[in-house]
């Protein structure tokens, strides 16, 4: 039997303004310091304000201040600063079970292979997972798809993959899509990606996918598009049919902001820098 990893995890947090930073702390209190554990803070629009005690006295937090606007951003500068083995992307308003760290850890220790892994959360609305752990490649087990705060990876192998910032919040044209992106490029690049089925926290706000806003619709057709380059058109015909039938929108105004995302996937792919993609 291969011997276990001794690895150590970073929780790449993403944070704004200084209500977000209350979050964290509200976030942290119930979580006692492991010496595996840190925790990696990435604060946008901090607006100079002081970091809480609570968070400044405590040796397993790093919070580092960041100018630049959009979640992706957000998202890259927290795991620009992890220095562990296993980066776990996170928010602010999660609720980690105690357990969450070795659950984490688990696969990685067992399997040096696993370069990617997602798990589960309790979602305010249920979500649909595979009935048990399996390998992620093209085509997704049915009806699945990872949220950011679901993705853990191996540092080292994983490399400079990075979220692509024109995609999440907070970007110009599209707010969604941009977990999506970065797991079909760790796939596309010949990572080991699995997802396990074990569930690590609780997530209980509305997530961006959950609203068909313009900018979720064209990052929506956007990722269609860069997924299936041959079938995407009959596919973003369905995908509007479907949000027509679900009630949030009429069937011409989903279509076209989704065709608007397939068309920008289209032109504009293939000169996206090399971390953002496959």
């Amino acid at each position: 039997m291969a011997k276990e990893e001794r690895l150590t995890l970073d929780v790449a947090i993403s944070t704004f303004r200084p209500e977000g930073i209350e979050r964290v702390v509200n976030m942290l209190k119930d979580l006692p310091e492991k010496e595996e554990v840190k925790y990696i803070v990435s604060w946008q629009e901090h607006q100079d304000s002081t970091i809480p005690s609570s968070l400044s006295e405590r040796s397993d937090v790093e919070i580092y201040r960041y100018d630049k606007k959009g979640l992706s951003n957000n998202r890259n500068n927290a795991m620009g600063h992890c220095k562990g083995d296993i980066v776990l992307i996170a928010d602010d308003d999660l609720e980690y079970y105690p357990d969450f760290a070795d659950k984490v850890l688990e696969p990685f220790r067992k399997d040096q292979g696993i370069d990617l892994a997602t798990f589960k959360f309790d979602f305010l609305h249920k979500k649909h997972y595979p009935q048990e752990s399996c390998l992620l490649r093209f085509p997704y087990p049915k009806n699945y798809f990872c949220s950011s705060i679901e993705i853990s990876y191996r540092r080292e192998t994983v490399g400079n993959l990075r979220f692509w910032p024109e995609l999440g919040l907070g970007a110009e044209k599209m707010h969604c899509g941009e977990e999506e992106l970065f797991l079909a490029s760790a796939i596309r690049r010949g990572l080991s990606c699995r997802f396990i089925n074990d569930t690590i926290g609780k997530h209980s706000q509305a997530s961006t996918g959950d609203k068909q806003s313009e900018e979720v619709l064209r990052a929506q057709g956007f990722i269609i598009a860069i997924h299936y380059p041959w079938s995407f058109l009959p596919r973003l015909a369905l995908k509007a049919r479907r949000i027509t039938k679900s009630g949030n929108d009429s069937i011409i105004r989903a279509f076209k902001y989704l065709w608007q995302g397939a068309i920008d996937a289209k032109l504009r792919f293939r000169k996206i820098p090399q971390c953002y993609r496959w």
